[in-house]
C-alpha cells in the first residue's frame, strides 16, 4: 500500500506525547519504501496541520 500512494496523513498527532508512536522511524520506513510520499501529521482536534493537507488535495493534479 505504501509504495504506491502519493500522501500519507497521520492524525491525532495530539496524542503523540502520550504514545510509544517513533515519527523519525516510520517517515525513515516509508522513505525506503516510497521516497516521494509526503507525510501531514495531523490534528483534527486542533487543526493543526490541516490546512496544508487540505492545500495538497486542492493542487491540480498533473496529467503526464
Amino acid at each position: 500500500m505504501f509504495r504506491s500512494v502519493e500522501a500519507v496523513c497521520i492524525n491525532k498527532m495530539d496524542l503523540a506525547p502520550y504514545l510509544d508512536f517513533d515519527m523519525d522511524l516510520f517517515r525513515s520506513n516509508l522513505t525506503a519504501v516510497n521516497p516521494v510520499a509526503r507525510v501531514f501529521e495531523l490534528s483534527a482536534k486542533t487543526g493543526d496541520g490541516v490546512d496544508a493537507w487540505i492545500e495538497w488535495l486542492t493542487e491540480p493534479v498533473s496529467e503526464s
